[in-house]
């Protein structure tokens, strides 16, 4: 049944390296879904599992490695990759992939998320401004980044671009945000959607107080506090009469005790 098949969903199990092998008979894949595989430890061996069995799959479009230690290099063998979607997020991708990327399907890739990448820099940002059919990319939360490094993609040739996340990147505020605005809005007639997420100032302890600066603070423990009983019968509207019971008893008990000695 695998040669049949045109999804493959595989991610969150237990595989190990050994098993890429069983892929190479899923040569019809469309699409490949390999996120989070915590048996596979080593980059290099799975990359050289993958290699041969990416090299036959002709109709991939789709291919998902979220959390995996998989790079572009299993995608290198491909004689005519046309991804349309890639998704590596949290993946070792560097520069060198990105470039291969722009070679293998450069010309089909629309769906880029490459959000957690630590090793995305500077340079990464003018080969990402080169794919022209990408429609969405995702940048949110790659720590080698900062603010100014986003700038070169104001140059970007990206004429069929909807959504751009730059959400984690340091040193991003309003103003590089416009910056960019204006940049694409230039060559383009529709604008980039860009997301980032803009920090909240801090609100001192003295500005977050209900109280002014003139008001005084009320004593923790009030001098005079009315009783429950005070209050309860300060309402009351009938005349409060004391009980003299234990009195009563009292006066009945020696009564008792006199007649008995009588």
């Amino acid at each position: 049944t695998l040669i049949y098949n045109t999804l493959q969903d595989l991610s969150y199990t237990f595989i190990t390296e050994a098993a890429f092998n069983l892929l190479d008979r899923c040569r019809k894949l469309h699409t490949l879904k390999l996120r989070h595989l915590p048996n596979i430890t080593t980059k290099q061996l799975a990359n050289r599992c993958l290699m041969p069995c990416f090299a036959k799959m002709a109709n991939i479009r789709v291919l998902e490695i979220d959390g995996t230690r998989l790079s572009g290099r299993a995608l290198s063998k491909h004689p005519r990759l046309l991804l349309r979607h890639l998704s590596a997020k949290g993946c070792p991708i560097s520069v060198h992939a990105l470039v291969m990327l722009r070679d293998l399907c450069g010309s089909t890739l629309q769906y880029l998320s490459l959000s957690g990448c630590i090793y995305l820099n500077a340079e990464c940002m003018k080969v990402l401004g080169s794919l022209r059919c990408l429609r969405n990319l995702d940048l949110s939360g790659c720590q080698g980044l900062v603010g100014e490094d986003l700038l070169r993609l104001a140059d970007a040739d990206w004429p069929r671009m909807k959504t751009l996340d730059v959400t984690g990147i340091r040193h991003v505020g309003a103003n590089l945000i416009s910056r960019l605005h204006r940049a694409f809005n230039q060559k383009r007639a529709v604008p980039i959607q860009i997301s980032w997420h803009a920090r909240k100032p801090r609100r001192s302890l003295a500005s977050s107080s209900p109280l002014t600066n003139n008001a005084q603070t009320p004593p923790l423990h009030p001098q005079s506090t009315p009783s429950v009983t005070d209050t309860v019968l300060s309402h009351c509207p009938y005349t409060v009469v004391t009980s003299h019971l234990p009195k009563a008893a009292s006066s009945s008990s020696s009564s008792s005790a006199s007649s008995s000695s009588s």
